[in-house]
């Protein structure tokens, strides 16, 4: 009467993937063939099988006894953290890079600002909205603005109020309440990136 090969016991002071205790070089090699098919997108017994040139009962009794399935699958929650980390710590690093592109720009924008004409409340509407988008968008904040209660009349469009209210100023005031924007929004990013703003 034979017995039934004993199930591999997982070690506590190794990762589930890495060899264990009283798995052979042979057998532990068949698995990391049965690892490497995961990154194609097709591990499964059958496949494995193949690839080993065994009989589907054999890499079912394999991944059975050496615990093929629970210990690739820890592999890939492993895989699929640090992928996770990476993607973090890259986007991190592109808002940091944002930030100071749109830091750059905002202090620009102030400094060119001394050197323009007036400028027309279109000019200043669109000027007002690609800065604000690109400073929500990086901070996260809505780019879209559903409703707003305030001195519009009902079906009124808001940025026709501020364009309105803009364009009864002199070019000099126009021009200075632009520097004054460009500047606030700079000491804001500034503060918002860590600064002492």
């Amino acid at each position: 009467m034979s017995t039934a090969p004993t199930r591999l016991s997982l070690a506590d002071d190794r990762e589930p993937w890495a060899q264990q205790p009283g798995e052979t070089e042979k057998a532990y090699g068949k698995f990391l063939k049965f690892l490497e098919l995961g990154l194609h997108g097709g591990r499964s017994l059958t496949k494995a099988a193949e690839m080993l040139t065994l009989s589907y009962g054999q890499v079912r009794n394999l991944a059975s006894r050496y615990l093929w399935e629970s210990r690739a699958s820890a592999y890939d929650a492993q895989g699929f953290r640090e992928a996770e980390a990476e993607w973090r710590a890259e986007r991190r690093q592109a808002l940091a890079d944002d930030a100071k592109i749109l830091r750059a720009a905002t202090g620009k924008l102030a400094a060119e600002l001394q050197r323009l004409g007036p400028l027309s409340p279109d000019q200043f509407l669109r000027l007002l909205d690609i800065t604000m988008r690109h400073r929500r968008v990086l901070y996260g904040d809505p780019t879209e603005i559903i409703s707003l209660a305030g001195e519009s009349q009902p079906g009124q469009d808001v940025g026709s109020v501020v364009a309105q209210t803009f364009a009864k100023l002199s070019p000099e005031n126009r021009r200075a309440q632009l520097i004054d924007l460009a500047e606030r929004l700079r000491r804001r990013q500034e503060a918002a990136s860590g600064g002492d703003g």
